[in-house]
């Protein structure tokens, strides 16, 4: 499995204690991991101090493969990934990297196992839809419907229905602008990812800021407790029969 996606798993889930006699194992304090997104990655690369993991945005593998190997060599040791976006899926080659952000268009072909899969989808993609992602080999989601610099209740209403449709990792882009005491109005709505832009000096600068916030922010879990309903299985009589009462025994 993909480092970041143990991560995720571990800073954002509940672990129960196991039953009887063990060494009791220290459990990471759960909060809301930040994820870098670089656009354009060059020879002058964006601070990504105070990230978890990081990801650059991939266009074309041929005309960028050399900068993509470049700036894996500067980063630090974080978990990166791709953001696949319009490519030409002849190529099929995928780069080294911990997990991979693709299109729900993207053709079905073979993936390294260890890779984590994160699948881009539509915020206001219909019921139907998330039902059959949740079935499919995922490990998490990332949606891009980055709103604007004030969070609306729609757009919180719009992050709960996700959540209680899919019960993957949920990874949202955020404005850079994004207010540190909302994160755990998003936490609590279902985001377990925070991603941000660092593609200026200024958008750096947040995502340090926000870190000490998550330091700092005590989130619970669980976060909330979703509930199924049972259907009983119903057994309708053959036709012509009748069940017949029972009557009283006469004294």
């Amino acid at each position: 499995m993909s480092k970041f996606i143990e991560k995720i798993k571990r800073t954002t889930q509940t672990t129960l204690a196991p039953m009887g006699f063990h060494n009791a194992t220290a459990q990471e304090k759960p909060k809301m991991l930040l994820i870098a997104q670089v656009t354009q990655p060059g020879t002058k690369n964006p601070s990504i101090e105070g990230a978890d993991a990081g990801f650059i945005v991939v266009n074309e593998f041929s005309q960028e493969m050399d900068s993509i190997r470049k700036f894996n060599k500067t980063v630090p040791g974080i978990p990166w990934g791709l953001r696949l976006k319009d490519m030409d899926w002849e190529n099929r080659e995928i780069p080294e990297c911990d997990f991979i952000i693709f299109p729900l268009d993207m053709p079905v072909f073979a993936l390294p196992v260890k890779l984590g899969r994160i699948m881009e989808i539509d915020i206001t993609a219909n019921d139907s839809i998330l039902r059959a992602i949740e079935e499919l080999p995922v490990d998490a989601v990332f949606v891009d419907g980055k709103p604007d610099d004030t969070l609306t209740w729609q757009y919180m209403a719009s992050i709960q229905r996700l959540d209680n449709l899919i019960s993957k990792s949920i990874l949202i882009r955020l404005p850079s602008g994004i207010k540190g005491d909302e994160l755990p109005a998003l936490w609590r709505a279902g985001v377990d990812a925070a991603v941000i832009d660092v593609g200026s000096v200024q958008a750096s600068k947040r995502l340090t800021e926000l870190r000490r916030v998550v330091d700092t922010t005590s989130f619970s879990l669980p976060r909330k407790t979703k509930k199924t309903d049972v259907l009983l299985p119903f057994i309708q009589p053959a036709p012509g029969h009748e069940e017949e009462e029972e009557e009283p025994d006469e004294e």
